[in-house]
């Protein structure tokens, strides 16, 4: 996991964060129990197998949600012109993928948004904030094949 921060303050009233995160997972294939492959599974009440999965073979090595790298850009800007008054800058940005052993997938995510805090007097404050989100998922799609 690599990480960097940056701070800054160009002016007296402007304040800005800039965070980098790099993470490289090297088995996000750990959790072998979920698979749940077992083609002898029998119903409750029965003898006879309820699925058989036909499945091309790299695809028993897909079953993860796990990416095996992670890079996530987080930024924020604050100006404050006065004490009773500021504006806010965020966004953030995570790109995630898999692509060992032919599960190939990837996602990404965005942020982005302001806020703008005013107090005109003592105890009362107005704050009135946007947020927009993307998420965006790139897989292959596999089906099985219900026997019975």
């Amino acid at each position: 996991c690599i990480r960097d921060r940056v701070n800054f303050k160009p002016l007296k009233n402007v304040f800005g964060r800039i965070n980098y995160t790099f993470k490289r997972i090297e088995d996000p294939f750990a959790n072998y129990a979920a698979y749940d492959l077992n083609p002898n599974r029998t119903l409750s009440a029965g003898k006879t197998p309820y699925h058989q999965i036909f499945r091309k073979d790299y695809r028993l090595k897909a079953g993860t949600a796990l990416p095996d790298t992670s890079h996530e850009v987080v930024a924020y800007v604050n100006y404050s012109p006065f004490d009773n008054l500021s504006l806010t800058l965020n966004g953030s940005y995570k790109y995630e993928d898999n692509n060992e052993n032919e599960a190939d997938w990837e996602s990404d995510f965005a942020s982005c948004g302001i806020a703008i805090y005013y107090s005109p007097i003592p105890k009362l404050n107005f704050t009135l904030g946007y947020n927009y989100q993307y998420k965006g998922t790139e897989i292959p799609y596999y089906t099985d094949t219900f026997v019975g």
